[in-house]
């Protein structure tokens, strides 16, 4: 099984290219160890990764440089020529879903903030309705008595 799972910050701005008709946002990730160093300090780590399709739309629509995402993908390798000749070998993450962490506007970041609609004040007011609501649909309407009723007449010994 190859499957991993990171969270962290968005290295550099998101970028899309067009590869053999696909949509392709290659980036890093930077993730902070889980364990501090002999200074006290926790180290970063920065993972290459590659988001395609569906994944690559959502970043480019609403992720920016510094923002925290979710990946969950698999660990490939990847074999090329540098501009002078040299094979080069690359681990990357291939991105199977992402999800960003960090708080984003209702709309996508390429258009333009909207004022936020400023909301009339309600002249009653109704505390955890919802919740309230819900719950009472799970309570029993009737109780129902689980126990048969038997008297000790009825039992043959």
């Amino acid at each position: 099984m190859n499957k991993v799972i990171m969270i962290g910050n968005i290295v550099r701005d998101v970028e899309e290219k067009i590869v053999s008709g696909y949509h392709l946002c290659a980036n890093a990730i930077a993730v902070k160890r889980a364990y501090p160093d002999k200074d006290g300090n926790y180290p970063t780590d920065f993972f290459e990764f590659q988001a395609w399709g569906n994944s690559c739309n959502f970043l480019v629509k609403y992720a920016s440089k510094g923002n925290r995402i979710a990946i969950v993908g698999r660990i490939q390798n990847r074999e090329f020529e540098d501009k002078e000749g040299n094979k080069r070998r690359i681990t990357e993450i291939i991105v199977d879903e992402v999800e960003l962490l960090s708080s984003v506007q209702q709309q996508p970041k390429q258009e333009p903030k909207q004022e936020p609609k400023q909301e009339q004040p309600q002249t009653e007011k109704k505390s955890n309705s919802f919740v309230k609501d819900l719950f009472d649909d799970l309570k029993p309407k009737e109780q129902i008595n689980t126990q048969p009723s038997i008297k000790e007449d009825d039992l043959n010994f």
